[in-house]
Parts: C-alpha cells; structure tokens; sequence
C-alpha cells in the first residue's frame, strides 16, 4: 500500500497510522485499499479540462406549457397509470448547511402551526394519495453511506408515518474521497478518510446494484418520478405530468420553469446535436444574440423533478454518466493533525447530475410549470431559497388551496 501512496502522492494518508488501535489501523487499512486512486487522479486532472461547445449546433426546444394544455384530459389519462407509478427521493444529503446535522429528510419545519419533517410532507402527500385513490405508491428512498442508518432508524422511530412498510425501500448511493485544491485525499480524521456521496446522478447505478428495477417490473411500475428532498411543494404524484409522458410517449420528462434571473452560471434546456441537454445561460446566449428565435424557447431551468419511463432506466443503469468538480466546504485534518474547520470552499467533491442522462436520448418532454406553485428548496440556513422562503410560501398554496 505505501508504494502505491507514494505513486499518487498521497503518502500523508498514512501519517497517523501509529496512532491508531490495532482494530482502527486494519479498518483504516482496509478502506484504503478501496480507493480509486488512479481514478480519482484522472477525475483531477480532467476537472481542469474544457469543454467545446459548438454554438452553431444549439437550437431550440419543444415544451409544453401547463396553461396551455388539456389538464383534464391528461389528469384523466395519468391517473390510470397510478397502479403502475413509483416515486423516488433523492435523500443522499445532511443539513449541515441549516444546522442541522442529520439527514436533510429528518428536518423538521413549523407550517401552519404544525410541527414537520421534510419526509414526514412527503409521507404525508402518500397517504392522502392512499386515501383518495386507494393505491400506496412505492417509495423508494436514496441515501448515503453517511446517513443511510440514521435516516431508517428516523423512519423506525416515527413508525414510518403510517405508510405501508413494505412499501418503503431504502437504497445507497456509492462515495468517492474528498480531494483539496492540489488533488490530495483529505482525512475525516485521523482514522477515517473523507468522502462524499456521488451525487444525484448515481441513482441509475444504485438502482442497478440493489437491484431495484427488478423489483420495480416485477410490481408493473411503468413511470418513475425521481426528485430531490429538499423541495418541499415537489408533487408525490402529478396525474397531468404522467399523463404528459404517455400521450407523447417520452421516456424521459422534466419540469421546467422559465430563467427568472440573470445568474449566467445558471443552466438552461436546448438541443445540442440534435440531443436535449442542459447547457450555462451564458453559452446559450452567445447563440441567442446571432438568432432571435431562440431567446423564446431557451428560457426553461430545471426544476429537479423528473420521470422516467422503466425502459429508460434500464439503459440508464448501465450508462456512464461524467463526473463534475464540485467546489465545496469541508471540515478535515491537516498533514500536521490540527482541525480544519472552515465555511469557505476548500475542497473538491466529484459527482454525477441526473440531467446529463437527458443527452443519452433523442428528445424529451419539458413540462413548464409555475415555479411560485412547484418549487420551494431548502437550501441555506437563511435568506433565499431558506425555510423561511420555503415556508412562507408553502402557507401562502395552502391558504389559497393551490397545493
């Protein structure tokens, strides 16, 4: 092992192994051995590399919009499918960034004078869904190695909200190591090396080594709605949406709302050769001024929520999806033992996003949804998009009978 620390240069991963215990060195010792080390140093260096974008090959894309649809017709039509829908949330987080350190599911909000997890909104869409339909939608959860057993004991602990147990199933996504700017593995510390999950796109993996889709065939599923936790007004089940899906036969679909803001960073949907993808605003807006046409059509953002039809995941699960560098905050030990506690960015987490599945097919649906009625995340502690905002907001539906 020393040779191939010295080989990647990370040799400083063993500078505490005499502190150990016997039982701490042989774990530690054994989880080095899991590492990707020539993996992760190709992640690196490829993180530095740009990407060409041929502008000429951008256009347009097709949406549909929810004023602008027979919503009876196609809520008719989803509904039918209801026996044959599953829903997935992505939970591989903590709320670190609110306080809150647990899994982001297990956070409780105060709406309407009423005490509340996240998983507990969600639960609670299911059941009344179970109520006036008579059917418990299968839910799938993804976790993390990190919170995998502290998010099932939370749902132990809360008798999982009533729901059918059985109808619960919780599966992991994988990790990688932590790398700071340099491309050094950080130490958790001094017995654990740091990771962090591989992101949103590793669900299609995960559903391929719990072996979920099999299962999910085996109950007729035919549609997937995968969305991230914290949005706390995405839909448990949108009849107009699944009903979208089918009468257009996609196999993909995604809300979308309309670019409110001027962050160029931000993504937007288009065609890239002749594929849909999500590119940066500021790409796309290089070709917007040489072509006025597409500055009515390139305005959809994603919204995280998305379904699949099962086929589609099933060619997803053995797709390759890249890496992204993701530039974060990380608290580690240093090479001479001392804690690092910082809330600056320090440090680089590689994941994969769900949306670069989208470029593995020839076209897909884009649902436009009101984003003040469908998106509300808890991201930061405070300010935007905070449980304040996410709160306020989802009073001002309930009020208003809109939810």
């Amino acid at each position: 092992m020393e040779e191939k620390l010295k080989e990647f240069n990370q040799t400083h991963l063993l500078n505490y192994i005499n502190e150990l215990t016997k039982e701490e060195r042989e774990k530690f010792l054994k989880d080095l051995e899991t590492i990707p080390f020539f993996k992760m140093k190709k992640l690196y260096q490829k993180s530095y590399e740009k990407t060409n974008i041929i502008t000429e090959e951008i256009k347009p894309i097709k949406y549909f919009a929810k004023t602008k649809i027979n919503k009876k017709q196609l809520e008719t039509l989803g509904l039918s499918y209801i026996k044959n829908y599953a829903l997935i949330t992505l939970a591989g987080g903590s709320g670190t960034r609110l306080g809150h350190h647990a899994p982001k599911g297990t956070y409780e909000l105060e709406i309407n004078n009423t005490k509340i997890s996240i998983f507990g909104l969600i639960a609670k869409q299911l059941n009344e869904i179970a109520n006036n339909y008579k059917v418990n939608i299968p839910w799938y959860i993804l976790t993390s190695k990190d919170n995998e057993e502290e998010t099932k004991s939370f749902f132990t602990k809360q008798n999982f909200f009533n729901y059918p147990k059985e109808k619960i199933t919780f599966f992991s996504q994988k990790s990688l190591p932590i790398l700071d700017i340099h491309g050094n593995i950080l130490l958790k510390n001094k017995k654990e090396i740091l990771k962090g999950s591989n992101g949103n796109g590793e669900v299609f993996k995960a559903l391929k080594y719990h072996n979920i889709l099999t299962k999910m065939k085996n109950q007729n599923i035919k549609y997937i709605q995968i969305c991230n936790i914290d949005n706390i007004l995405c839909k448990a089940f949108d009849p107009i949406f699944v009903g979208l899906m089918k009468q257009n036969n996609f196999q993909i679909g995604s809300k979308t709302f309309i670019k409110d803001n001027d962050n160029e960073k931000e993504y937007v949907f288009c065609k890239y050769q002749n594929k849909p993808i999500l590119l940066p605003y500021k790409i796309v807006y290089e070709k917007i001024k040489q072509n006025t046409e597409m500055s009515l059509s390139i305005l959809d953002t994603f919204s995280g929520i998305s379904i699949f039809t099962i086929e589609a995941l099933e060619k997803l699960q053995n797709m390759k999806l890249p890496y992204h560098r993701a530039y974060k905050a990380y608290n580690y030990i240093d090479i001479n033992g001392s804690q690092i506690d910082s809330k600056e960015k320090n440090a680089f987490k590689f994941e994969k996003y769900i949306f670069d599945a989208f470029f593995e097919f020839e076209d897909m649906l884009l649902y436009r949804v009101d984003k003040q009625t469908e998106f509300a995340p808890i991201k930061n502690k405070t300010g935007e998009n905070s449980p304040e905002t996410a709160i306020k907001q989802f009073e001002q539906l309930t009020k208003k009978d809109s939810y």
